[in-house]
């Protein structure tokens, strides 16, 4: 298995990881019609030329996961603090790949002068427990629980804000 870089000419494998959450979990925002391939490679591209950066787990020539930074909040006071997203192939969930990815996309973040990261963890399903674990093992505290934010597969979701402080006491 390889991490690296994100390229545009990976947007199909990360679209299809993508839509196995939309369709089958409640741990996006999105409900019925997910990104297309198009819409990853313009997403990738954006980020890429915005500074963000964008990883993929790639094993024998498969994108297995995913994890990617991206603004918090469009407004100039939050510059220096980004949103986490990590999603892996349903077959690589358990080995491991995810602390990689989101070890790998921390120093990123370091790297590109992010102060803060947040992730947003929906709390209803397997899915969920098991993202919050992630993050809590990789340094995230718990800052926070949006109550009944979220409306998906016909039941209300609450939404967990985690944050990693990497530059503490600024």
């Amino acid at each position: 298995m390889h991490i690296r870089p994100a390229r545009a000419t990976d947007a199909a494998g990360i679209a299809a990881i993508y839509e196995h959450y939309v369709r089958r979990s409640v741990l996006t925002a999105d409900t019925d019609d997910p990104p297309t391939a198009r819409d990853w490679e313009q997403r990738l591209e954006q980020l890429a030329a915005t500074g963000y950066p964008a990883l993929v787990a790639v094993e024998d020539g498969t994108i297995v996961g995913y994890a990617l930074l991206a603004p918090w909040l469009d407004k100039p006071a939050f510059a220096h603090t980004a949103e986490s997203s990590i999603y892996l192939d349903p077959h690589a969930v358990g080995a491991g790949l995810g602390r990689q990815l989101l070890a790998r996309l921390v120093d990123a973040a370091r790297d590109c002068g992010i102060r803060e990261v947040i992730a947003l963890v929906a709390d209803a399903d397997d899915h969920g427990r098991a993202s919050r674990a992630l993050h809590r093992a990789a340094g995230f505290q718990t800052a926070g629980r949006l109550q009944r934010v979220g409306f998906k597969r016909g039941r209300s979701t609450d939404v967990d804000l985690l944050q990693l402080s990497l530059q503490p006491g600024n």
